[in-house]
């Protein structure tokens, strides 16, 4: 969906190869979402959207494969290969009939595929774990360097008791003994771990004679007894060694704690790719198992009563959706294609719909593989403007992808925290807990908000759900206001609309923009290179018969 836009810049173009009956309603606004598409009053699929097909062709054979296969393949190819338009398949689903060997095979496929995502998952299962653990280990690092680098002694001193200092001690019963935890613990030296924790030198154990008996020139008077100096003897000699053996190994710390981290950032760089490899090795597996007679019953009744089935005879049926497209752009002279984003106002838009049929022949009756097999090719091509293709064709790729990362993530247990990280990343600049995120929400909206909605924020920010599915459009606004977040996408900055008699007005005295195009000659420029440089080309490379 476009960023800075909630409705083009001069108006909505929407132009259909046979006028579908519903370029009025897409003309007007009415239908400018894959929302309003799938409404009660939308057309209900993108097909529908494209009215009557350009054109219908359908090549059969004898036997499965053949010409049939080769044509469903080069129909779509052909657009990017020969005429650099970008395919994006949209719809895949494969209905065999049940009691034929092909199906067999596919529901063998389907079973090494569902194998194969069971495997995949349990690896990927230990690489999240260890990552997990990886994360962890850097935090911990990372906070450490941090309280090095800010001088931050308490934090410090407490990692050298517990984890040097303390790392043998295993209190009354064993242990060593000389630990100042060991030390404290046992009611030897109470306050020997405060005392050490305050400790900022050796000097805070002396008196003030004894810092003089150390200089060569100053007298007692001079001085002044460290914060310590009052301890008993013994005390100061265990403080004395210990503090001795801090300082030693706080300078060996904060450069071996930097080398650590290093290596583990590379540990996990390595993890991640190992875990991206696993996931683009798991998607043609999920593909598969989405794929095999993933359609419902009322669909595939549909398609038996669409297409010829005998009885007893085994079928296939196999039906892919493209949407196929490429930029174009008004230079007030004339309109190009043009492939730079900054530049595209409107699209070329084709989508083509395959359906292909295979039944099984007389000698084979269980194998659809043995007799004819027939494709059927739908052209639907149109101009559209820049707004309408994001916002419907655009956003029918884009939920297909998502649905994949979806069922991929369902499979991996991956959780997606991009919005999630965001959300705390912002809440934490501004230095609020979830509560008083909550109440912030409230003097904003100037209403009373349930304490569910700190559930809401903390499963969003643990990627467990999206603002979008849990917060209304305004509550999302009012988020945007707290934090300085943009959560919500801003539309007012769209470039002016205009309508009615506006737009008239504008065209007749010459006041148009890059967003007006001439449809007559967009149209005719796509219907040409349709007939001459596709449509033609590709019957006569199958050696189909045709006039040119």
């Amino acid at each position: 969906m476009s960023d800075s836009e909630d409705h083009p810049g001069f108006g909505y173009v929407f132009k259909t190869a046979n006028g579908s009956k519903w370029e009025s309603d897409v003309r007007s606004g009415k239908i400018n979402s894959l929302e309003d598409v799938r409404s009660d009053d939308g057309p209900g699929s993108i097909k529908d959207l494209m009215g009557d097909p350009w054109k219908t062709l359908k090549v059969k054979s004898s036997t499965r494969g053949g010409p049939p296969y080769g044509f469903a393949i080069n129909s779509a190819d052909r657009f990017d290969d020969d005429l650099e338009y970008t395919v994006e398949k949209v719809e895949e689903s494969v209905y065999v009939s049940p009691d034929s060997q092909l199906h067999n095979q596919l529901m063998q496929q389907h079973q090494n595929a569902e194998q194969r995502v069971k495997e995949t998952k349990r690896n990927l299962s230990q690489l999240l774990k260890q990552k997990h653990m990886l994360e962890h280990d850097i935090r911990k690092l990372r906070s450490r360097i941090e309280d090095i680098q800010e001088g931050n002694e308490t934090r410090i001193k407490a990692d050298f008791i517990e984890l040097v200092d303390g790392a043998g001690a295993a209190g009354q019963g064993g242990g060593d003994r000389a630990a100042l935890k060991f030390l404290r613990d046992q009611n030897i030296y109470p306050s020997i771990v405060a005392d050490f924790n305050e400790m900022g030198s050796i000097d805070d154990l002396k008196t003030a004679k004894d810092k003089a008996s150390e200089s060569d020139d100053k007298s007692e008077e001079d001085f002044e007894d460290g914060k310590l100096a009052h301890l008993p003897a013994n005390v100061k000699a265990v403080l004395r060694k210990k503090y001795a053996m801090y300082e030693k190994w706080k300078d060996m710390y904060g450069s071996e704690i930097q080398r650590k981290l290093r290596e583990l950032k590379g540990e996990l760089k390595g993890l991640e790719r190992a875990i991206e490899e696993t996931e683009e090795y798991l998607e043609p597996y999920v593909r598969d198992m989405e794929m095999i007679n993933n359609r419902s019953q009322s669909q595939l009744a549909s398609d038996l009563k669409r297409h010829i089935q005998l009885r007893g005879y085994s079928s296939m049926f196999t039906e892919r959706e493209y949407i196929i497209y490429r930029g174009l752009k008004n230079t007030g002279e004339d309109v190009r294609v043009t492939d730079d984003e900054d530049e595209i106002t409107h699209y070329r838009v084709v989508f083509l719909h395959q359906v292909h049929a295979n039944l099984a022949g007389g000698a084979e009756p269980t194998d659809p593989g043995q007799g004819p097999s027939v494709v059927k090719v739908f052209w639907h091509p149109a101009i559209v403007d820049k707004f309408t293709f994001e916002n419907i064709f655009q956003a029918r790729i884009d939920e297909v992808e998502k649905d994949l990362r979806l069922k991929i993530q369902d499979y991996t247990g991956e959780i997606d925290t991009k919005q999630g990280e965001k959300l705390k990343k912002a809440r934490h600049k501004k230095e609020m807990s979830v509560a008083d995120l909550r109440e912030a929400l409230e003097e904003e909206l100037e209403e009373t908000l349930p304490l569910e909605v700190s559930a809401h924020i903390r499963r969003v920010e643990d990627g467990l759900d999206e603002l979008e599915h849990v917060f209304s459009e305004k509550q999302i606004k009012a988020l945007d206001e707290v934090l300085d977040s943009d959560f919500h996408k801003e539309s007012d900055s769209g470039p002016e609309f205009y309508d009615g008699i506006q737009e008239k007005l504008k065209i007749f005295t010459g006041q148009i923009d890059e967003y007006v195009v001439d449809e007559g000659t967009a149209w005719a420029d796509l219907e040409h290179e349709m007939k001459f440089e596709y449509y033609y080309d590709l019957k006569i490379s199958l050696g189909l018969f045709t006039m040119k």
